[in-house]
């Protein structure tokens, strides 16, 4: 029976920084006083994850693992007809020259490593593939292939990094106004709450959708 190729990422290296400052909020909300700086920077955190989820992205550079079975997605499947799929087109079928990653902007790609069918590793040269950033598509050279046969499980990992940069002042200006009025949203509400739909207004620029216009 053929099966969908399964993908799953996860962090590396966490930034150390977020894309705004405890400064930066307290004067956005005109607060004086050190009172709520720990609740403060708990809305940081959660306002910038929550934005990220909403836009797909890393703001600040993330090393990321992103796990693939293998870099053939089975076309033979079909189209998907009925149930619930949960992320990008290309996360879930692509093809087998080329396939994207999951979280953008993508600023390098450290390695490609592969698993023969005994689990023995091995790195793709990079001579093999090319990146193209904007995008985060990583497609074979003319000429090349991917390495074969594989194991039929967790064959393919990539390392790579993604974001705007190490620090706030390279994330995009609008991306930083909508945290700032989320984290202001959290404060005010002081509870479970929405992001607001100027947060979203300010997001929806950056926010990455897949041909189908899937999240």
């Amino acid at each position: 029976m053929k099966r969908i190729n399964r993908k799953s990422s996860k962090i590396i290296t966490a930034p150390s920084v977020y894309p705004v400052t405890l400064d930066m909020v307290k004067t956005y909300l005109r607060i004086d006083g050190n009172c709520d700086d720990e609740l403060l920077r708990l809305y940081i955190k959660s306002a910038t994850k929550t934005a990220e989820n909403y836009c797909g992205r890393f703001f600040i550079n993330t090393v990321v693992e992103y796990t693939m079975d293998g870099f053939s997605d089975f076309p033979e499947v079909g189209i998907m007809s009925s149930g619930i799929f949960e992320g990008h087109k290309q996360t879930i079928y692509g093809n087998y020259g080329e396939f994207t990653l999951p979280y953008r902007p993508v600023v390098s790609v450290a390695s490609i490593k592969t698993f023969d069918e005994s689990n023995n590793e091995s790195t793709v040269s990079s001579a093999v593939y090319s990146l193209d950033e904007n995008s985060g598509r990583i497609y074979l050279n003319d000429g090349q292939v991917w390495p074969t046969p594989l194991r039929s499980y967790e064959a393919v990992k990539v390392t790579y990094t993604a974001g705007y940069g190490t620090s706030e002042t390279s994330v995009p200006a609008p991306i930083i106004q909508a945290i700032l009025e989320l984290i202001g949203k959290m404060y005010e509400c002081r509870g479970g709450c929405e992001m607001p739909a100027a947060c979203k207004d300010g997001l929806s620029q950056y926010r990455i959708l897949d041909g189908y216009g899937w999240v």
